[in-house]
């Protein structure tokens, strides 16, 4: 099943849960900063900061369980800083600019809320460069490698209300499917079969997310 089937089939689903129980609805927005990296660049760390805001509805019941869906923006990608000092002068930063649609379920533990479910996001717009300027990677065809449109990934997080409309939550992300292919075309598998240093089956975003936000009833 594709991503947006089965984000498709999700929603139906909370739409027939809704229907046939007792729910409530309410409202808010939310952004904060994000730090993020991106597999199979040779880099590690969270080391490009982002934004992220968008608008979230909740649907919550009688009991300990809530969903919640969001539609924002977010800001992703990897960056290396120079470091001179060490005669290091190379420098790369990625940016990737999605439209993410978050699905979460939510299990509240007194003014705690833990979530966890699946995100699909819209690539608008991206940019990759070097000290030299932009920057282009080709496959083994000498093509160029495009992010792809789609960016499908689980999340994770906690939420924090301070107050009844205030809250503060930190989120973790990371892609199941590639941002981007790998230069040579390998599949998952044919990673699989392959041995450990071959096993590259693209590039993936990984986001940390620390989140203002304000609900509104």
């Amino acid at each position: 099943m594709n991503p947006e089937r089965l984000l498709f089939a999700v929603l139906v689903s909370m739409a027939v849960t809704a229907s046939s129980q007792q729910v409530e609805f309410e409202g808010g927005i939310c952004g904060g900063l994000v730090l993020s990296q991106i597999s199979g660049d040779n880099l590690s760390g969270f080391d490009q900061p982002g934004f992220s805001a968008s608008g979230f509805v909740r649907m919550t019941g009688s009991g300990a369980s809530a969903f919640r869906l969001e539609l924002g923006f977010i800001q992703k990608g990897s960056r290396k800083v120079p470091d001179p000092e060490n005669g290091d002068f190379n420098e790369y930063r990625l940016r990737l600019n999605y439209l993410e649609i978050p699905l979460l379920y939510e299990y509240r533990k007194n003014s705690i809320l833990f979530q966890g479910g699946l995100y699909l996001a819209f690539l608008t717009s991206w940019k990759e460069e070097t000290q030299f300027g932009p920057m282009q990677v080709f496959d083994e065809n000498g093509d160029r490698l495009e992010f792809l449109p789609l960016d499908f990934g689980l999340a994770l997080g906690c939420t924090y209300e301070v107050t009844e409309k205030f809250f503060i939550a930190g989120r973790y992300s990371n892609s199941i499917s590639p941002a981007r292919k790998h230069p040579s075309g390998l599949t998952l598998g044919q990673a699989l079969n392959s041995t450990f240093v071959e096993a590259n089956r693209g590039q993936y975003n990984y986001a940390v997310q620390f989140i203002l936000g304000l609900r509104i009833r």
